[in-house]
């Protein structure tokens, strides 16, 4: 069995601890009711800061529901320019597609173009060579032409001009077998190229008395010779003088 409480004997107690007991209640009151009233200040301002989002939030809900209002009316024409807008990019990627097979095609051009142009600086560079080897040849025979020309005038004391008649030449040629006559026949043809007459040689005769294979020598000399220099080396060689007599 549990132990009966024990009160306290108030009746013992003095004025003094009761007016003591009275002063400490009515402080701990006093503090309580401070305590309330901070607690429903706070509360107060608790309520208006509340009340204060509540205002703005309700303002914002009103903003809203107008800009809902405003986009659901301006939906309509901004659909209408989203369709737009996809014709003109439907119209642009056309016209890109469309700018790109005409560049392809000025590409496969211009690349045409340009072989062409190669192959033409080829045929181009083909026919200058081939200029420049015929202007070589007729530089070369041109310069036989006129040494040929300078070695007769020589030979026979002549002065050679350009006419198509048929001319003989008489030059006697001197060695240690004798005095032997060589007649030469040649005829000069124009010439519209280089101005100088062409020697066109016809015949060679020679005095009885010279040898048959040493005149088949002076004939090939004649006839193959190709600058004069080597015509009359050869004669010069064989033969102590030369006396040219001039035409016959």
């Amino acid at each position: 069995m549990e132990d009966p409480i024990m009160l306290p004997d108030l009746s013992k107690r003095t004025h003094e601890e009761w007016e003591e007991e009275k002063q400490q209640m009515i402080k701990e009151q006093e503090k309580y009711i401070e305590l309330c009233s901070r607690w429903v200040q706070e509360e107060f301002e608790h309520i208006d800061q509340r009340t204060e989002e509540w205002k703005q939030i309700a303002k914002e809900k009103l903003n809203m529901k107008q800009e809902t209002i405003r986009v659901k009316q301006n939906k309509e024409p901004l659909l209408n320019d989203l369709a737009e807008i996809e014709i003109t990019v439907k119209d642009v990627q056309q016209e890109i597609l469309l700018a790109n097979s005409q560049y392809n095609e000025i590409e496969a051009q211009i690349h045409e173009k340009t072989e062409q142009s190669r192959k033409y600086d080829q045929d181009i560079a083909a026919e200058k060579t081939r200029i420049e080897e015929i202007g070589k040849k007729i530089k070369a025979k041109y310069q036989y032409i006129k040494s040929t020309t300078q070695l007769f005038e020589r030979l026979f004391n002549c002065r050679l001009t350009s006419n198509a008649e048929q001319t003989k030449y008489r030059l006697f040629l001197n060695n240690d077998s004798g005095t032997n006559e060589v007649i030469v026949k040649f005829q000069l043809e124009n010439s519209n190229q280089d101005n100088l007459p062409h020697f066109l040689l016809l015949d060679i005769t020679c005095s009885p008395q010279m040898d048959p294979e040493f005149f088949k020598n002076i004939q090939d000399v004649f006839h193959k010779s190709q600058d004069s220099q080597g015509l009359l080396t050869f004669l010069h060689s064989n033969y102590i003088s030369l006396e040219p007599k001039g035409k016959i």
